[in-house]
């Protein structure tokens, strides 16, 4: 069953198989990741390994998550947005599927769904580290509509939040 969770969004044992592989080599607690070139191919065999296990678990919020994150790395945005909106058909309500959703929409060029998605992620989210990238992304949306007193409200929001004592690490991506 899958937990809510605020700053780490599903976690499987799927992503073990990396490791087993050897694309990935731990160096004492460390995990030592290969030169950039690897990386494609490391999200390659993820959206290979999640797509198996979406397979096997059609029913799962948390496999269609996965592979929704690992096509959007690959850039493959209009695949992470169906995944994405699958999961969150899936499992309604979940803040890290609804940024990483209205994430894929942007990139795919869709800034009203980006929109939509991350605006009700502002109903769910109000004083989070997800809440304040949202509200990042949002400033962004409204720039590119042409809306610049909604995208410096929104930046405002961002570095309100941003400002708080436990929000000191947050990098929007």
């Amino acid at each position: 069953m899958l937990e809510r969770r605020r700053s780490t969004p599903y976690v499987t044992g799927s992503i073990r198989s990396v490791f087993d592989v050897g694309v990935v080599k731990s160096v004492g607690d460390n995990a030592v990741l290969p030169p950039s070139h690897y990386m494609a191919n490391l999200h390659g065999y993820a959206e290979e390994q999640f797509r198996l296990e979406t397979g096997i678990q059609p029913g799962s919020a948390e496999a269609f998550y996965r592979l929704g994150e690992a096509l959007l790395q690959l850039g493959k945005f209009h695949e992470a947005r169906e995944a994405l909106g699958h999961s969150d058909q899936l499992r309604e309500d979940m803040p890290e599927t609804l940024y990483q959703l209205g994430k894929a929409a942007a990139m795919d060029g869709d800034d009203i769904m980006a929109q939509k998605c991350w605006q009700h992620l502002l109903i769910l989210e109000k004083d989070t580290p997800l809440a304040a990238q949202t509200h990042f992304g949002l400033s962004g949306i409204y720039r590119k509509l042409g809306k610049p007193a909604d995208a410096d409200r929104e930046m405002d929001k961002f570095r309100t939040l941003q400002s708080k004592p436990d929000h000191t690490d947050l990098s929007p991506n």
